[in-house]
């Protein structure tokens, strides 16, 4: 009987893992491959769970890997959007000082403030070096494990891993991704939740890092939505600042008639002249690229996470839409969990699982605003950051919960009105809009397409940009908003029923509009 736990998987996920059972002095075995390539990885921004517990579990030696991120910025048809989480202007010694002081609780807002971005080509190999070489970690180099079950009991009873076999394994983390040997063994049932996706992404990098004022792009992960209408191809694209380098990728359906016959390189090809069709000019400020990866995936879910000494770690468990930046972040949280999961594995399993499910609605709210036409309706681009950011409250109530260790059930309610105000928003997203919305979301229409990196003049002075955006947002909100509700009447007058049948069919029709 071996009584250390064990991580199957040497990704990051399985790293982080590792790492913080080394940081409670806990013997543990990994099982991994080959040390990571410095090459472009998904994964890059980091939501607000991920980036304070990114900042506070790992040693300061890594911090050079990390970028501030102010904002979150949409780009979808006629609109450019933006929230703006943080002053553009501050640097990273603003960043540790909101982050690093773990003598102090962290709270709202250090979560919102702490967004950042993680240079994953570089980190990445740093860290497998330091994880696999750790005291407290038995490091078994080989890229594949088989795993046996006792369905009765729900406990992995062995592990084979190429001649050697561990016996009654004290707790197993299962970091293998959509390949899980455990859920394989445990048949856990898989559900997709996208369609099958293509993705190509890449670095491009410059010689010196640009000045971060010459652009507002340059300070926040930016989403671009390409469509047919401006781009022959509809997809959703990311561009992420990391210092000398810019990631850089874009996610179509992998049937889509427009793009099943390009290679990787000309999808890339693709979105750099989208980007330059909405005026940013990439090449212009990162001159070299390097080589293009893809893949095909579905976003998926299992239906459950964990058992009596297992659990499916991060992605492992459940992968959702890139743009809600949770992959680093479920990673971060089973590897948060590590230790309260040796000692009480079904309570702590639990939290992690509903933790992770509660990610399923940011989910489909991406997956809605993919699937949409271009946007046209400013109140409705105001409707879609009003949802973004109640799902964002929702993720906090658990991210301050973990990252100040407070589980017992009297510290539960310490944060229940971070998690309650994040509901009253989603059923009423004007009050979000009308309120702390009106001053952080910014929203522009623009007749030409290349004017969409023309928005956000006052980007830089974060005061002026703020206030603007209230003084703008609220008329212009509301106007649309009321233009839409008498277009809505006018509908309702001309309608002439003259049936019994048609004064039900009209009723029913009001009785969706009140529902909508």
């Amino acid at each position: 009987m071996d009584t250390r736990p064990v991580i199957i998987g040497s990704s990051l996920n399985g790293l982080l893992v590792s790492h913080n059972l080394s940081r409670h002095n806990i013997d543990h075995i990994l099982i991994g491959g080959d040390r990571p390539l410095v090459q472009p990885r998904l994964g890059e921004s980091m939501n607000e769970g991920a980036g304070l517990a990114c900042w506070r579990m790992l040693d300061p030696k890594y911090r050079k890997f990390f970028y501030p991120k102010s904002h979150i910025s949409l780009m979808h048809g006629d609109i450019a959007s933006m929230i703006l989480v943080a002053s553009p202007v501050r640097n990273q010694t603003s960043l540790a000082s909101r982050l690093g002081d773990t003598s102090r609780r962290a709270n709202l807002r250090t979560v919102v403030k702490g967004l950042c971005h993680l240079d994953r080509a570089n980190f990445d190999p740093v860290f497998y070096d330091d994880v696999i070489h750790h005291v407290r970690c038995c490091f078994v180099h080989n890229p594949s494990a088989t795993v046996k079950f006792d369905y009765q009991s729900d406990r992995i009873t062995s592990i084979q891993v190429g001649d050697t076999t561990f016996n009654d394994p004290r707790y197993v983390f299962d970091t293998t991704g959509f390949r899980s040997v455990v859920a394989e063994a445990a048949r856990i049932e898989i559900e997709p939740i996208s369609n099958l996706e293509r993705v190509a992404w890449t670095h491009f990098i410059s010689d010196t890092a640009p000045e971060l004022r010459s652009a507002w792009w340059l300070n926040g992960t930016n989403l671009v939505r390409m469509d047919i209408q401006r781009d022959g191809m509809n997809g959703i694209a990311w561009l992420i600042p990391l210092g000398e380098r810019i990631s850089l990728g874009v996610s179509v359906s992998a049937n889509q008639s427009q793009s099943v016959n390009l290679s990787g390189q000309e999808l890339v090809d693709e979105l750099v002249e989208a980007l330059l069709r909405r005026g940013i000019d990439l090449r212009k400020l990162y001159p070299q690229q390097e080589e293009v990866f893809e893949l095909k995936h579905k976003y998926f879910e299992r239906k459950r996470a964990f058992g009596a000494n297992w659990i499916l770690a991060g992605g492992t468990f459940r992968q959702f839409w890139f743009p809600t930046s949770s992959g680093v972040g479920v990673a971060m949280l089973a590897a948060n969990l590590a230790p309260q999961l040796l000692e009480q594995p079904l309570r702590f399993g639990k939290m992690y699982e509903q933790k992770v499910k509660g990610l399923r609605a940011f989910h489909e709210l991406v997956d809605e605003m993919v699937r949409s036409e271009p946007f046209s309706e400013i109140d409705r681009t105001y409707e879609f950051w009003a949802a973004w950011t109640a799902g964002s409250f929702g993720r906090a109530h658990g991210d301050l919960r973990i990252a100040n260790r407070d589980y017992d059930s009297r510290s539960y309610l310490r944060y229940q009105w971070i998690k309650n105000l994040g509901m009253m928003f989603q059923r009423h997203n004007w009050l979000q809009v009308m309120t702390v919305g009106a001053f952080t979301t910014s929203v522009e229409r623009h007749q030409q397409t290349a004017d969409l990196s023309k928005s956000f003049r006052r980007y830089f002075q974060p005061a002026e940009f703020l206030w603007g955006n209230a003084i703008r947002a609220l008329p212009r909100y509301l106007a649309n908003k009321l233009a839409r509700l008498g277009h809505k009447m006018k509908g309702m007058k001309r309608q002439t029923p003259n049936s019994a049948e048609a004064n039900i069919a009209t009723v029913d029709s009001k009785s969706v509009s009140r529902a909508a």
